[in-house]
């Protein structure tokens, strides 16, 4: 798909301000490899495979899915508040708002918890949208208002609010039976599961409508780096996501930075996937360096189709992958 002269001009200004709006406030702009020497354990996001040679030998990598683990490698020596622009790849991501590669931000504050880069975020949209002059529209092409403060709310007012209150983020029985009827559940679902089923069908599709919207404190089990903590007896991670216009723009958190967690964690993801090779040790023992911090990895080319009220994740980057699948494989 040809992009037009003008819409990449604007995406490059766009670019050019969220540089300016970091460097003003102080942050330390850095670039990280695009090659990771392990398996992305996240187990919802699928790494693109890398084969490496080197001194003879083979060495089984991935594109990074985002540079958080070069970047907090750099915050336990000491970098501070940094900032990074780069292509992310995620495999067999495609659609109207996906693409296995794609342009990212991704930010850290030092010393800050998530309500922090939450702020920063809104501050940093905010600045594009009136910064570009831009007038923003939703699907019923009726005017998104971004000169209010975003609206917040956690998951679990979220949740009640569409007549679903749970006593636990976690009971994975109790969100089975409160859900009965209303969606289709299957015995091998997880509470993950369950819980999607249900926000992609009643919640998703109304979120960031009329102006934008923080989500927070996500059940534990949705977290494989953020903090854990306990709010009125129930246990939440310190994430958020932004939705505008219906769309998931970011996902941020309260960094985890105990080292031995962590290494729980991404050994229990990666069995999940069926991976056995082994976690990403020099990452975790860097983790024991990290100062307290909270992070954003936000979606810019899903960001500029919602500011510049486009379609699809295709009107904005160049050779999106599908059409070049389906370009080649007519040769």
């Amino acid at each position: 798909m040809k992009v037009p002269k003008k819409l990449l001009k604007q995406r490059g200004d766009l670019i050019d301000t969220v540089e300016h709006f970091f460097r003003e406030k102080g942050f330390l702009r850095v670039e990280t490899p695009s090659i990771y020497l392990f398996e992305e354990s996240n187990p919802n996001i699928k790494g693109i495979k890398v084969i490496l040679e080197h001194n003879g030998r083979t060495i089984n990598s991935t594109l990074i899915t985002s540079p958080e683990i070069y970047m907090k490698r750099l915050l336990a020596e000491g970098y501070g508040n940094i900032y990074q622009i780069c292509k992310f790849f995620r495999n067999d991501e495609y659609g109207k708002i996906h693409n296995p590669e794609f342009l990212g931000l991704e930010f850290y504050e030092v010393g800050k918890d998530y309500n922090h880069t939450m702020n920063t975020t809104e501050e940093l949209i905010k600045h594009l949208v009136f910064s570009h002059n831009l007038t923003v529209r939703n699907k019923n092409n009726e005017v998104i208002d971004f000169s209010k403060p975003f609206d917040r709310i956690t998951i679990r007012e979220l949740l009640i609010d569409h007549g679903l209150r749970l006593d636990s983020l976690e009971d994975r029985e109790e969100l089975k039976s409160k859900l009965k009827g209303k969606i289709n559940i299957s015995e091998n679902d997880s509470f993950d599961d369950i819980f999607f089923k249900f926000f992609f069908t009643y919640i998703e599709p109304f979120l960031g409508i009329n102006r934008p919207i923080f989500l927070y404190d996500y059940p534990p089990s949705m977290c494989s780096m953020a903090k854990i903590t306990n709010k009125k007896g129930i246990r939440i991670a310190e994430r958020y996501e932004l939705y505008i216009n219906q769309i998931e723009i970011c996902n941020g958190f309260s960094e985890l930075i105990d080292s031995e967690e962590q290494a729980k964690r991404m050994l229990n993801d990666l069995s999940s996937k069926g991976i056995s090779m082994g976690y990403d040790k020099v990452f975790v023992e860097a983790l024991k360096k990290v100062p307290e911090c909270s992070g954003n990895a936000v979606g810019l080319d899903r960001l500029f189709v919602v500011l510049l009220n486009l379609e699809s994740i295709k009107d904005i980057i160049l050779f999106p992958l599908d059409e070049e699948i389906a370009l080649y494989e007519k040769w």
